[in-house]
């Protein structure tokens, strides 16, 4: 299965929102809470820095996207 720029294009927001998420729950008072969001969070950032570098291999200047630093900016 390959990715198009729309579907990174949604992916993306959706995972780096997530990533908030989780950095919020693994700074919290439940330890275990904490350690399982660490965890995952780990997973998140390797899979958010696949989704960046397929972003960038596929955008290209004059595309009907914004570029990568764009489109997490808005965010």
């Amino acid at each position: 299965m390959s990715l198009t720029l729309v579907d990174l294009s949604l992916l993306i927001p959706l995972v780096k929102q997530e990533l908030g998420v989780l950095n919020g729950l693994a700074k919290g008072q439940d330890h275990q809470l904490a350690q399982d969001a660490s965890e995952l969070s780990a997973l998140y950032r390797q899979t958010a820095e696949k989704l960046k570098e397929e972003y960038q291999t596929l955008w290209w200047e004059g595309s009907d996207f914004p570029s990568y630093e764009t489109l997490i900016r808005e965010l």
